[in-house]
């Protein structure tokens, strides 16, 4: 089925890559399928100081393409994060006349052809300011099958979508792999340079969304968009503590979770066999649990069924925290 807005909106895709030439062809073409009118849609990536191939390649995927480009990101300026100032220049540079909508995009997320079209639908609709997508993650090495689902299952029970969702609730949650802002309310919070100095600048992002009075909405789409976000341990170990560190308690959090994730590949080798059934049944999950030792709202007796029940956001049928398990071994 095909899905367009009534009135399609002008809008800009800013995809930040840094060191992403493994991913950044398949979000490039997934983006030049996109049933949304081309007329109406600009799409620039942004070459955050990459040291591999990741401009040579974006460059010869986006060419053929009217209406993308390559831009480099400048030096990076005292007291900015490499991600925010990458996004900052993607939404200002050469910006005569700002569209109606802005749309950033990890370069590790594949789109489905319905994407655009069906999160400028949901987001018009809903009148909502920040929309965010929670993509179909694909894992793929025994490490991300065993360590991914226990992170993202965790960061799930340790968080009150309900709560959230609410305008009395200062905080919010969302994943910036897929965040779609209306570019008034962008400028006007001061988007990224607002948070310029921010690690988890997504969560940083949406929460100065919401303390400046606008709606914010997260829901999985899973039909609509795709990622797989590690390869290797090494950076995974980096991503799952950046978002662990600040649902569990901010700075104060980081050692003792750095030193558990660096424990993790040795504890868990025993069980690698077990990788090669889905782990998401039932039976590993509670493993890992215990050896992440981290607080989750009911007993590992009940994981799943109630990691189930807190995946509050949907977009459609899909659940926010579904999984799609790809075997590389």
């Amino acid at each position: 089925m095909r899905i367009q807005t009534r009135q399609p909106r002008e809008i800009l895709v800013i995809v930040p890559a840094r060191n992403e030439s493994l991913n950044i062809s398949a979000c490039i073409e997934g983006l030049t399928r996109q049933t949304y009118p081309s007329g109406k849609r600009v799409v620039r990536i942004v070459d955050d100081h990459s040291n591999d191939d990741t401009a040579q390649i974006a460059r010869a995927a986006a060419s053929p393409h009217a209406g993308f480009s390559v831009v480099a990101s400048p030096p990076l300026p005292p007291r900015w994060v490499g991600k925010c100032h990458a996004c900052w220049v993607g939404a200002t540079r050469d910006i005569d006349d700002p569209p109606e909508w802005l749309c950033f995009i990890d370069a590790d997320v594949v789109a489905e052809p319905e994407l655009l079209a069906a999160a400028l639908q949901h987001a018009e609709a809903q009148s909502v300011d920040l929309l965010s997508l929670a993509p179909k993650q694909i894992l793929g090495t025994w490490t991300e099958r065993l360590v991914l689902p226990c992170g993202l299952y965790c960061l799930s029970f340790c968080q009150d979508f309900e709560r959230l969702r609410t305008d009395e609730c200062r905080d919010t949650s969302v994943t910036g792999q897929f965040l779609l802002v209306r570019a008034e309310a962008y400028y006007a919070v001061g988007g990224h340079r607002a948070v310029s100095d921010a690690i988890c600048e997504d969560l940083a992002l949406a929460r100065q969304f919401k303390q400046h009075g606008r709606r914010i909405a997260l829901f999985g789409g899973r039909e609509l968009l795709s990622s797989r976000m590690y390869r290797d341990w090494s950076s995974m170990k980096i991503g799952l503590a950046k978002n662990l560190v600040e649902t569990f308690g901010g700075s104060c959090a980081r050692p003792g979770l750095h030193l558990a994730l660096s424990s993790l590949p040795g504890l868990l080798s025993p069980y690698r066999s077990w990788t090669h059934g889905d782990v998401l049944e039932g039976r590993h999950l509670p493993v890992a649990h215990s050896v992440l030792r981290l607080p989750v709202r009911e007993p590992p007796s009940d994981f799943i069924s109630r990691a189930r029940a807190f995946s509050l956001f949907r977009f459609g049928t899909d659940s926010c925290f579904h999984l799609d398990i790809h075997s590389a071994l």
